[in-house]
């Protein structure tokens, strides 16, 4: 087995791909497409493509999703969240609140910024 089909195997095994994109809700009017949220999931793109169709009573063809490049904010905090759980088990008392500490600030602060990214406004971190 060679180097890169090992890697690629690996990559396709922890999702990476999935990992490192987002997705990118647009709806198109007047032939211009309009960008209203950025989400970590298609099945959430699905969702709020549904939710919006209801609210603002336009047909579900003027939707539609694009996978984006990019680390979603809530993935990066799923990472923290893995980091955090991990700290637990490091045997130095010292340290592994230290980390604690570190992984919830970062978790809070992935949380609480970016909000008018996420839907659809430049960014703003």
């Amino acid at each position: 087995m060679t180097w890169k089909k090992t890697t690629t195997d690996l990559r396709q095994r922890l999702n990476l791909d999935d990992w490192c994109s987002h997705y990118e809700v647009l709806v198109t009017r007047h032939q211009v497409e309009h960008l209203i949220a950025r989400v970590a999931s298609s099945s959430a793109a699905e969702r709020l493509i549904i939710q919006t169709c209801h609210e603002v009573e336009l047909n579900r063809q003027a939707f539609q999703w694009q996978r984006v490049p990019g680390l979603h904010p809530w993935k990066a905090a799923q990472l923290c969240m893995w980091f955090l759980v991990l700290a637990t088990f490091v045997p130095w008392g010292w340290l592994s609140g230290a980390l604690s500490v570190l992984c919830l600030a970062l978790i809070c602060g992935l949380l609480s910024s970016g909000r008018h990214w996420r839907r659809g406004g430049v960014d703003d971190r």
